[in-house]
């Protein structure tokens, strides 16, 4: 048997022949490390010279494009998310790793860092890495690999701007409301509900006689209805600013429907950005996404303009955890400047004593008092 090696790359070597008229490959030694010198090399061929080759003996390859995709459908998430993970895994990480072993992966998770990620902003490379960690981690409890290999560390600078309209934006920005969308879009702004709640919310979900409404139901990019995104189930009281938008007889079963059709999320969004363009060409607004446009914007005008407690604010958005609601409490230049300038005072003059203490809280904010009266956002 005539066996060859040669350098695939700089520190990488291959060793090759021909066994029963197959042409055969090898990258690692037995036990799976990578031939690296060529004191590895010669062990490996002096192997195979004094006790032949059977392919039981060796580490076998494991494909990268299939073991991640199978990663991918073993997952238990909302099928929004599984389709999101699905377009990223074909889209970035196939294309780049290929077919290469997964456990040499790991010597390559910098460059393709360095050559597909970098030009993004740090939360979107934070969030890829993390996906490729998370598939890593299934890896190791499978005993496919033994080990986490190092993930580059992205540092995410916290932004004091808060990137959302004020109540004087927002005002302008609905001038330009369309109006078969502005009884959904009325609701998102007054309420800060998720667009894909919004959307799903039926007619039954509506308690005239109490004046409530429930949220129930999410509706995912497929047209599914399903759970909310944290389980929680929502209540708003009916108030002036949205009651007309809850009166929409246009569908039979869902509350707002666009020419007698269930919104989609493409639909809604096509919407909010003829709005926002149009808004960025009279008054020059920024043009922000359609949840940091509504919810995000929500949150920060009851913290930072009207002074509510992130308990408050909590209860409403329907947050499982605190610290989501707090990074609408990240205090923007503006309040700072009041602050500084004396004039905090402005914000909180008509707040009870009590919630100054909910604001000064350390360590977390206490929830409100049991004689207090229903979270649910009213006028």
């Amino acid at each position: 048997m005539k066996i060859r090696f040669r350098e695939i790359r700089p520190g990488q070597y291959q060793v090759y022949f021909t066994h029963q008229r197959k042409r055969i490959f090898l990258q690692r030694d037995a036990i799976g490390d990578p031939l690296r010198d060529m004191g590895q090399v010669k062990a490996v061929i002096g192997q195979i010279q004094a006790n032949g080759y059977d392919p039981a003996d060796w580490f076998k390859k494991i494909p990268f494009d299939k073991t991640i995709k199978k990663w991918v459908e073993s997952s238990e998430c909302s099928p929004d998310w599984q389709k999101k993970r699905e377009t990223i895994v074909d889209n970035l990480f196939i294309p780049y790793f290929k077919k290469r072993d997964v456990s040499q992966i790991a010597d390559t998770i910098t460059a393709f860092h360095k050559e597909k990620l970098a030009s993004k902003n740090k939360k979107t490379q934070k969030n890829y890495l993390d996906l490729l960690k998370g598939f890593f981690r299934w890896m190791v409890t499978k005993k496919i690999i033994s080990e986490m290999p190092e993930f580059p560390k992205i540092r995410i600078t916290p932004d004091f701007n808060p990137h959302t309209y004020s109540k004087a934006e927002q005002v302008k920005l609905f001038e330009f409301c369309p109006d078969l969308d502005k009884a959904i879009l009325t609701f998102l702004r007054w309420t800060g509900c998720r667009p894909n709640e919004a959307r799903g919310l039926q007619k039954e979900d509506i308690d005239w006689s109490n004046q409530r409404v429930y949220v129930r139901h999410a509706m995912s990019m497929g047209g599914q209805l399903k759970g909310t995104k944290t389980g929680i189930l929502k209540t708003y009281g009916i108030f002036p600013e949205i009651e007309e938008c809850l009166k929409s007889d246009g569908h039979p079963t869902f509350v707002f429907s666009r020419r007698g059709r269930p919104y989609s999320r493409r639909m809604l969004e096509k919407a909010w950005k003829k709005m926002t363009g149009l808004a960025h060409q009279r008054y020059n607004l920024p043009i922000y996404p359609l949840y940091r446009g509504t919810k995000h914007s929500l949150g920060d005008q009851l913290i930072n303009e009207e002074g509510w407690s992130p308990s408050e604010v909590q209860a409403v958005f329907g947050h499982a955890d605190i610290r989501s609601t707090l990074n609408y409490a990240r205090v923007n230049t503006n309040r700072v400047t009041e602050i500084l300038g004396g004039r905090s005072h402005l914000v909180h003059t008509q707040k009870t004593k009590q919630y100054q203490l909910d604001m000064a809280g350390v360590g977390g904010f206490e929830p409100p008092s049991p004689g207090s009266k229903d979270l649910c956002l009213t006028a």
